[in-house]
Order: C-alpha cells, then sequence, then structure tokens
C-alpha cells in the first residue's frame, strides 16, 4: 500500500488444495529505497504446488524484472496434470541502469517433490541451490509513471531479457550445472493501422537435469479447456513435449479491417497467428527420466490459427480493465500441422474462445 509506505511491501497468501489435502503459503519482502524500481531488494519463502518445468528454463517477456516473473494465473491453471510441491527461498537485489537497462542479481533454495509418478536418476525429491543474473534492455522505450511504478507506454524497438543461472553443488544443493535463456519481444505497427507481436523465446541447460528445471512446453489442449491463451501452443497436448535445449516463436498479426465494423461500439478484430517450436534432448534421456516418457519436438512443431475479437460492445470509458477484457472477448480455432499432425481433423483442430487473456 504506497499510502502507508513507498519503501517497502509486503505480501503473502495462504491456501489449501481440496484434491490434495495440503496447505500452500508464502511470504514476500519488497524494499525499495527511493521509491521506485531504480534500485530495490526483495526476500521471499514459500510453500506451494507450481507447474512442473516452464519456470526455470525460460522467461516471461512482458513482465519487468523487479516482478515476480515466474508465477502464472488463469484458467490455464485448474487443468495442469503434472505439478510439484516446491519449498523455496530467495533473495534478489536489482537496479533500473540510465541505459534503458535493467539488472538483477539473486539467490535460490528450493526443494521440489513430485505431485506425480517420476523419478530422475532413481530419485523423486530434487534439492537445488542456485545463483542468478538477469537482464533487460529495453532501447528507446517510453513510459508513464503510476505512482511509484512505470508503466511501459511505446517501444519502437524490440525488448530483450537474458539470464545466466549456476547450479550450485553443496549441502543445499545437488546440481552443479549451468542455464541460459533468452526472451525477445516486440510490437509494431502492420497493415496501415493494424498491429503486430513477435516473440522469441530460446534456452539451454548444459546437462540432463529434472524436469523442474527443463523446458515443459507452455500447452494449452485438453478435453475440458475452451479458452485460448497467447504465449501457448493450444494443440498442444499438457506435458506432450519437453527439452533440454529449446527455441520457440510467436507471431500475431491484427490488420484494421474497416468493413468488420458495426456502428461506434461494435468493431471486431480479426486476428492472425502462427507458433512454432523446437527442442533437443540429451542422447539416452530414459536413462535418467523415468516413469514419465520424455519427447523433444526436434523437427519443427508448428500451429497456425485465426481469432476474432472485440465481439461485444464497448464500454463508453474505454480506460480500465473491464474494458480491457471486454476487447479481449471472442472466438478462435487453431490447427497443427508439419512433421507433429495428428492421423484426422479432430485430433489437429482446437476451438477456443477468448476471454480477455484470463
Amino acid at each position: 500500500n504506497e499510502q502507508m509506505s513507498k519503501r517497502f511491501s509486503l505480501g503473502g497468501f495462504v491456501a489449501w488444495g481440496f484434491a490434495d489435502q495440503e496447505t500452500k503459503f508464502g511470504a514476500l519482502l519488497r524494499i525499495t529505497p527511493w521509491g521506485d524500481d531504480r534500485l530495490y531488494a526483495g526476500a521471499s519463502y514459500s510453500q506451494d504446488l507450481v507447474e512442473s518445468g516452464f519456470r526455470r528454463l525460460g522467461i516471461r517477456p512482458e513482465r519487468g524484472l523487479h516482478q515476480n516473473i515466474y508465477r502464472e494465473y488463469g484458467i490455464r491453471r485448474w487443468y495442469l496434470t503434472d505439478m510439484e510441491y516446491v519449498q523455496s527461498r530467495e533473495a534478489w537485489i536489482g537496479t533500473r541502469l540510465p541505459t534503458d537497462l535493467g539488472l538483477r542479481l539473486g539467490w535460490r533454495q528450493e526443494t521440489v517433490t513430485p505431485a506425480y509418478d517420476y523419478t530422475f536418476a532413481d530419485t523423486n525429491r530434487f534439492h537445488f541451490e542456485e545463483a542468478e543474473v538477469l537482464l533487460r534492455w529495453a532501447p528507446g522505450a517510453r513510459y508513464i509513471k503510476n505512482g511509484s511504478h512505470r508503466l511501459l507506454n511505446s517501444n519502437n524497438a524490440p525488448i530483450f531479457h537474458l539470464r545466466y543461472t549456476q547450479g550450485l553443488e553443496t549441502g543445499a544443493g545437488d546440481f552443479a550445472y549451468r542455464a541460459a535463456a533468452m526472451a525477445m519481444t516486440h510490437r509494431f505497427a502492420a497493415f496501415r493501422g493494424g498491429k503486430g507481436l513477435i516473440t522469441i523465446n530460446a534456452g539451454w541447460n548444459d546437462r540432463s537435469l529434472p524436469r523442474s528445471r527443463m523446458r515443459v512446453y507452455r500447452s494449452n489442449y485438453a478435453k475440458r479447456n475452451f479458452t485460448d491463451l497467447n504465449g501457448a501452443f493450444n494443440t498442444m497436448r499438457y506435458d506432450e513435449f519437453a527439452a533440454d535445449m529449446f527455441a520457440e516463436g510467436f507471431l500475431y498479426l491484427s490488420p484494421k479491417l474497416r468493413w468488420l465494423r458495426i456502428g461506434k461500439r461494435i468493431q471486431p478484430q480479426l486476428n492472425f497467428a502462427i507458433a512454432a517450436a523446437w527442442g533437443a534432448l540429451y542422447s539416452s534421456p530414459n536413462a535418467v527420466h523415468a516413469l514419465v516418457p520424455m519427447r523433444a519436438p526436434h523437427h519443427i512443431y508448428l500451429e497456425p490459427g485465426i481469432t476474432l475479437t472485440r465481439l461485444l460492445p464497448m464500454p463508453k470509458k474505454d480506460d480500465n480493465v473491464i474494458s480491457a477484457w471486454i476487447r479481449g472477448i471472442g472466438i478462435g480455432v487453431y490447427y497443427r500441422v508439419g512433421a507433429y499432425s495428428l492421423p484426422t481433423i479432430k485430433e489437429n483442430i482446437a476451438f477456443r474462445l477468448s476471454l480477455g487473456g484470463i
């Protein structure tokens, strides 16, 4: 609460799982000596149930370094199956440099216990101690200030994130490894007033590691799931692919089509999308991973799609969270093509309902 203090914040949560009958909780302290993200430090402790993989070998490019870059909310979490109990201790310090460069140094200890049948090197409990360096470069970015926070207003150049992680083999860590990841995102004008967005992610581990440190691809297909998700593969089955080295890209194009408009308040938006993924595993993955088959998309995984959003009348005041949610309401379809297409059309196609980013 900025009315209480602009120089520190406290947060926490407590949750009870009806399915596993377990309590989850966590707490976080964040300090900003100057009242903004020019210099910040923080520490957190949590015992939580999280998605296997994805969090550590990869970067969420839409988030700033001062935010929690791993936690994800949304309907997709309801359908996840391969989850892990994680006890985590973390501390970090970061700064924003004058040259549009952000720097964050972090330290972390985690104990990971899969909540599903899985072993790595004949054990199902993993201990990590890690040091981490993250960089964010946003050349030419323009911001608006909201209290003590800066919000990205415009950026004509891509935004880059880089991360290097060093695993420490100590009394608290079992794995001495190296990992690197990068993310690039760029919004641009297209089609005479239309918009485009491209995102590229890539990462690498220097050896085989448990699934919690692999790239388990962010898939979004389940029989009960009817929603689409940007930055994910809407025809890929949950936990279908995992990799020690990966690259993926997402391209979204939204042309400005005046003939779609129905009056001033109903202005449907046509969006084209294509997603691609590549990955590789170190040799003989099934020699160390057991009970869960490992498969990487060493051929290119391809998924084109098309959506129609802004189907509802817009509020008269288009300046709040509700109007942003309404803009995203729509329908769409995605199709799985290429080397990993399935035998039937029904298996390859996914009809989706857009819920404004939920």
